[in-house]
């Protein structure tokens, strides 16, 4: 399993904590600014912004099975963590080299793209033994046929939330939220965009819980899911 997140102590409960051998530091959601590579073959990943509502833990893992990943360096008084493995010996229930857990906090899209799909694969192929072969590399509009707005994720959710959509044509796209009351809260998307998959994080802070709507009309096409904002 690979995570790659930030708002991680949302996802990762106290189970997980444990097994990945981690301990959260500083408050539960911070802005982050380096990604500093500390395993050899992985690479340091440039951001095009900071990294906000981020976990960061303790460089001393708790778990002899853990291994660390990545650092931040530039934020903190002490270098915090950033990406986690864990292998267990004895692997998983159903493969001996199962059983194996990669965290790394962040958000995908403020990484070098280039540098996280480097990284991607080497853990993939020497962490997981998993083949590169039939890794997509064309067009990210292939097999797409119809419109589609996914649920949002996490929901409930506070404050962030993800939404992700496709095209199965070029469009002018709205993506729009409104409150309950119909009125509109807040435009996520409004420009013209080619067909494929599509991915945009709504930071709802600074507004009201609630029930909310994410409208997307594509062309003549419209979907519409609803969100819970929880406080």
């Amino acid at each position: 399993m690979i995570l790659l997140t930030r708002s991680g102590t949302f996802f990762i409960n106290a189970e997980m904590q444990q097994y990945l051998g981690i301990s959260w530091a500083e408050n539960p959601e911070v802005a982050t600014k380096k990604c500093i590579a500390v395993y050899p073959g992985l690479q340091s990943m440039t951001l095009s912004a900071a990294q906000t509502m981020n976990a960061v833990f303790d460089t001393s893992l708790t778990s002899d099975e853990s291994t660390l990943l990545f650092k931040e360096t530039a934020s903190f008084s002490v270098p915090r963590g950033l990406g986690v493995w864990r292998k267990p010996a004895a692997g998983g229930i159903y493969r001996s080299d199962g059983g194996q857990f990669v965290f790394i906090s962040g958000q995908p899209f403020r990484y070098n793209s280039n540098q996280l799909r480097a990284n991607m694969e080497y853990m993939l192929a020497n962490f997981f033994h998993e083949s590169k072969t039939g890794v997509n590399t064309t067009s990210n509009s292939i097999m797409i046929n119809n419109y589609k707005l996914e649920q949002n994720y996490p929901n409930p959710f506070n404050p962030g939330t993800t939404i992700s959509y496709q095209l199965a044509a070029a469009a002018l796209v709205d993506l729009t939220i409104y409150n309950s009351m119909g009125q509109r809260a807040a435009t996520l998307i409004s420009k013209q965009q080619s067909a494929g998959y599509y991915s945009v994080v709504w930071d709802a802070s600074g507004f009201s819980a609630g029930v909310y709507f994410c409208r997307m009309k594509a062309g003549n096409d419209v979907k519409v899911i609803k969100l819970a904002l929880v406080k």
